[in-house]
């Protein structure tokens, strides 16, 4: 629908993050973890400012909500070659988008004393989807910046494929972090 530098992106609801998101939320929520959608596009009316325009969301919600243990910050990447196409990044299986966690850290100075369990939580989330299907996470990529981490005890950023990959890719791939997450989760109260 549009173009911001060099990524595409739409504001359609059924083509972008938020279908993912929806996925998500209703995954958790079938599988014993309570979870709340939010809906607001903090990349409106650009993507410059959005992280800042979180972070008064993720405060908003957790006040509302002080029961909250996870903060999901969702996306979808925006991966091209040296030419300018999108890449599609998909699972080995194609049953869906791959996905890769983004973890923020404290080396820009921002206090951020749980990035070690967001990233130990990364990483589990990640072998677990990979056991279930080949190549269904990426990486985990680890970043100096906090990305609004710091915001609660557990948080992570969220790849849920590239703009390239289908909403049916992305919300095959949201509902394997669900069902992944759901049963780590579950785990840790055990």
């Amino acid at each position: 629908e549009g173009v911001v530098g060099d990524v595409a992106y739409s504001k359609d609801a059924e083509e972008n993050v938020l279908v993912a998101g929806e996925a998500l939320s209703r995954a958790l929520n079938e599988n014993g973890i309570t979870a709340i959608h939010c809906t607001v596009m903090h990349d409106d009316p650009t993507l410059g400012g959005s992280y800042s325009r979180a972070e008064k969301t993720i405060e908003q919600y957790l006040e509302i909500y002080p029961t909250i243990r996870l903060v999901i910050d969702l996306h979808r990447d925006a991966v091209t070659t040296a030419e300018g196409t999108l890449v599609r990044s998909s699972s080995a299986g194609g049953n869906g988008a791959q996905v890769m966690a983004v973890v923020g850290t404290d080396a820009n100075g921002t206090p951020h004393p749980y990035w070690q369990d967001n990233l130990a939580l990364a990483l589990q989330l990640r072998e677990r989807m990979n056991r279930e299907e080949e190549g269904a996470c990426r990486p985990v990529s680890l970043r100096n910046a906090s990305y609004n981490q710091e915001m609660a005890r557990y948080s992570l950023l969220l790849e849920i494929g590239t703009v390239a990959n289908s909403p049916e890719e992305a919300i095959a791939a949201a509902r394997a972090v669900g069902k992944a997450l759901a049963e780590l989760l579950q785990s840790r109260e055990a």
